[in-house]
C-alpha cells in the first residue's frame, strides 16, 4: 500500500503516550481509549487527522488521499487503470438527490461493485469494479482518524472516523463520561447538525456510533433518536444483555470480517412513497439470521427442516426475514423462497416490507394469487424468485406443488389452530384441529377453483383475538376465554353489547375489554360447579367486575329452574334471557 501523503504516528505516539496523567472521563481521555481498542485489539491502522497531508488546503478530501486508489487496484487487478479511474470519479462525484438518496446510490456501490464503462486500449469495454473485497478482509486498508477535519457549509472536526479502503463510513461522536451536561442524546444531535454542515463527508456512511461510555447506539443517518440502538453481545451470546458496554459495540461490530459482513448483507433500504430509511440489522437480528443460515445449509443435507426464529413483538421479524432471504440467495445457490402467512392482512404487510427492499434482495417479490397461480409460479422458474401466499391456499392432496429440491419456505405466524387450518399440538400433547380445516375438509367442495354449478361460495375470515375488526361499519373486539384447558372459545364486544358463551374461565386483561357495556350477555349453565361452564355465581362475579347497566344470563339447563323464580334470586339488573328475546340497545 502505498501512503505517500499520509504521514501516519502510531497512537501511542500521538496521544495515548500520557493516558494516565490525564484528566481521567473527559472526551479526549475517551476518544484515545476507543482508538487504542481499535488498533490493539481489532488490528485497525491509526491515523491522527492533523498529520495527514491532504490534497490541498481547502479540507474537502472526503476520502483519505491515496489510500482509496491504490486500494481499488489491488482489489480489481484484472481491471486496466481506467476502469479503476472512472470508478473513483462515480464515488466523488455522487452529487444529485438528496443526502439520503446519495448515501442508497453509495451503499450499493459498496455493497454490489461501480458500473464503469470505459476504453481497455482496444475496444469500450462495461465492467464492476469492486470497492470492498469481502472474500479476502486482510485485503482491505483499515484506519481509525481521530479529529478528522473537514470544510463544506462550515468547518468541522468529528471525534472518531472509520476509514475502509480510504472512504469514511462509520463516525463515531463521543461526548464526555463524566460531564452531567452532556450526554448521547447531545453526541444524536451533534451527528444531525454534522449532516447539514458537511454532508458529503455522510455520502459514504453505513452508520454513525454516538456514545457517553454510559450509553452507546448505533443508528443510520435516517435514523431518529430513539432508532439507534445498542448493540449487546459481542459473540451471540445474550447472557449479559441487560447493560452494554462501548467496547461491546466495537467488539460486536467492528472486527474487520464483521464490519464487512455487516456492510454487505445487513444494511439496507426501506424505499417507499413517503420517504426513504436507512435500515441497519440489530444485534440480535444479526446473530439470529447468521444462525439460521448455518441450520439451512445443514438443512440442506438434511431432512429439510430448520426450525423456530422466535421474536418478540416489535423486534424486527419482517426486517429478519428480508436479510435472511438476502443471504439465502448467496449461501443456497439461488433458491426460489416461499413465504406462507395464515391471512391476508399480514400477507400484505410482509409483501410490502419485502417490495420496499427489493433493491437489497435483487428481485421483485411477487403474490400468488390461487393455488394454481402458486404452482405456476413455482413451475415456471428453476431458480431465484420469492413468492407470497397464505395457507388457505394450500388443501388437502397427495400430489406436491412443486418437487424441485431449491425451494425454501418461510412461514411467518402460520400457527393458529383453533379457528385456522393448522393442527395444534398442546404441551401435554393433546391435538387441537382448527375450525376453518374442519370447514374446509367437511365442505370442500365449496372451496374448489372451479366450482361445479350449484356449490356454495363460503369464505373464510380468521379472527385474531388481538385485533378488532370492522363489519358493516360497526367496530367489533373480540374476547378469548377458555370453554376448559384444552379448549378456546372467543365472546365479542359490539359497541355497547358483549356477549360470552360457552365461557368458564376468563383472563384480567380480556375482562378490561368489557369495561363500559352497557348490556352484558354471558352464559351460566346451573348454580352447581360445572368442569367447562360459568355456573350463575361465577357469571355474577364478572358481571360484577363489569358493572353493565343491564346483564343477560344465557346458555341456561334445565337445573337452573322456572324463568321467574330464578329472575327473583338475581340481583337487580341481572335477568334470565329467553327464547325470542329482542334487545334495543
Amino acid at each position: 500500500m502505498t501512503v505517500s501523503k499520509v504521514e501516519s504516528r502510531t497512537v501511542s505516539e500521538c496521544s495515548l503516550n500520557n493516558i494516565t496523567s490525564m484528566d481521567p472521563l473527559n472526551e479526549e481521555w475517551y476518544e484515545n481509549l476507543i482508538v487504542e481498542h481499535l488498533t490493539e485489539k481489532l488490528g485497525y491502522e491509526h491515523l491522527y487527522g492533523p498529520d495527514v497531508r491532504r490534497t490541498d488546503d481547502s479540507y474537502r478530501d472526503v476520502f483519505l488521499p491515496d489510500i482509496l486508489p491504490d486500494a481499488l487496484r489491488r482489489i480489481n487487478r484484472n481491471l486496466p487503470e481506467a476502469a479503476v479511474e472512472e470508478a473513483i470519479r462515480k464515488i466523488q462525484n455522487v452529487e444529485i438527490g438528496s443526502l439520503e438518496q446519495r448515501n442508497e446510490i453509495f451503499n450499493d456501490y459498496l455493497q454490489s461493485g461501480v458500473e464503469v464503462h470505459f476504453f481497455d486500449g482496444k475496444e469500450e469495454r462495461d465492467d464492476i469494479v469492486r470497492l470492498l473485497d469481502f472474500d479476502d478482509p486482510e485485503n482491505n486498508d483499515f484506519h481509525v482518524v481521530n479529529q478528522w477535519t473537514f470544510v463544506e457549509y462550515s468547518e468541522k472536526r468529528p471525534d472518531v472516523i472509520i476509514f475502509v479502503n480510504g472512504m469514511p463510513l462509520v463516525l463515531f461522536e463521543l461526548k464526555s463520561p463524566s460531564r452531567e451536561e452532556t450526554d448521547a442524546s447531545h453526541a444524536y444531535l451533534q451527528l444531525r447538525q454534522y449532516m447539514k454542515q458537511i454532508p458529503s463527508m455522510f455520502v459514504p456512511n453505513v452508520f454513525c456510533v454516538m456514545s457517553d461510555m454510559t450509553q452507546t447506539r448505533v443508528g443510520t443517518i435516517t435514523s431518529d433518536e430513539d432508532r439507534y440502538v445498542a448493540w449487546k453481545s459481542a459473540d451471540g451470546d445474550y447472557s449479559g444483555t441487560k447493560a452494554a458496554a462501548w467496547s461491546t459495540m466495537i467488539d460486536g461490530m467492528l472486527p474487520k470480517e464483521r464490519l464487512l459482513d455487516i456492510i454487505q448483507n445487513f444494511v439496507c433500504f426501506n424505499d417507499s412513497s413517503e420517504k426513504v430509511v436507512k435500515i441497519i440489522a440489530a444485534y440480535h437480528q444479526y446473530f439470529a439470521v447468521r444462525k439460521a443460515i448455518v441450520r439451512a445449509e445443514e438443512a440442506v443435507n438434511g431432512d429439510g427442516r430448520i426450525g423456530v426464529f422466535w421474536h418478540t413483538q416489535g423486534s424486527g421479524k419482517s426486517l429478519s426475514m428480508v436479510f435472511f432471504a438476502h443471504l439465502l440467495q448467496r449461501y443456497l445457490e439461488s433458491p426460489t423462497i416461499v413465504v406462507i402467512t395464515d391471512r391476508n392482512d399480514l400477507d400484505d404487510q410482509l409483501f410490502g416490507q419485502f417490495s420496499r427492499c427489493a433493491r437489497f434482495l435483487r428481485q421483485k417479490a411477487v403474490q400468488a394469487e390461487s393455488r394454481r397461480n402458486l404452482q405456476e409460479l413455482l413451475e415456471g422458474r428453476e431458480a431465484n424468485g420469492i413468492i407470497f401466499t397464505t395457507m388457505q391456499k394450500f388443501s388437502d392432496g397427495d400430489e406436491p406443488l412443486c418437487d424441485r429440491s431449491n425451494v425454501v419456505v418461510m412461514v411467518d405466524e402460520a400457527h393458529r389452530g383453533q379457528y385456522g387450518l393448522t393442527e395444534r399440538i398442546n404441551a401435554d400433547g393433546h391435538v387441537s384441529v382448527g375450525a376453518a380445516r374442519v370447514v374446509r375438509k367437511d365442505y370442500d367442495y365449496a372451496f374448489e377453483e372451479e366450482k361445479y354449478r350449484g356449490a356454495p361460495d363460503i369464505r373464510l375470515h380468521e379472527i385474531d383475538v388481538a385485533r378488532p375488526l370492522e363489519i358493516a361499519g360497526e367496530r367489533i373486539v373480540p374476547v378469548s376465554g377458555h370453554h376448559s384447558e384444552r379448549f378456546e372459545v372467543t365472546g365479542y364486544r359490539i359497541g355497547r353489547m358483549a356477549y360470552l358463551t360457552d365461557f368458564k374461565t376468563i383472563a384480567d386483561a380480556e375482562v378490561g375489554k368489557l369495561i363500559g357495556v352497557e348490556l352484558l350477555v354471558v352464559n351460566a349453565l346451573r348454580f352447581r360447579p360445572h368442569p367447562s361452564h360459568f355456573n350463575v355465581e361465577e357469571a355474577l362475579a364478572l358481571i360484577a367486575r363489569v358493572a353493565p347497566r343491564r346483564a343477560l344470563i344465557t346458555h341456561v339447563s334445565h337445573e337452573i329452574g322456572r324463568h321467574a323464580a330464578t329472575t327473583a334470586l338475581l340481583p337487580r339488573g341481572v335477568e334470565l334471557a329467553y327464547d325470542g328475546l329482542e334487545i334495543i340497545i
